[in-house]
């Protein structure tokens, strides 16, 4: 889902979040999870519109 779209002169920012959480944790297979913890990460993408695209993920751990 996108949270909040930003565009400038030269780059395109866009702050996503996942919708839902996975059912299971991707290491060990446990399938109820809590969070913890939330990190922003930073990720460059292909350009677009001639402009640099950067994707802000919002990732819960």
């Amino acid at each position: 889902m996108i949270l909040k779209q930003t565009i400038q002169e030269k780059r395109i920012l866009l702050e996503v979040e996942t919708i839902e959480p996975p059912n299971r944790c991707i290491h060990c297979g446990f399938s109820n999870l809590k969070r913890h913890d939330k990190r922003l990460r930073r990720v460059r993408d292909m350009n677009l519109f001639h402009k640099h695209l950067h994707l802000l993920i919002h990732v819960k751990r």
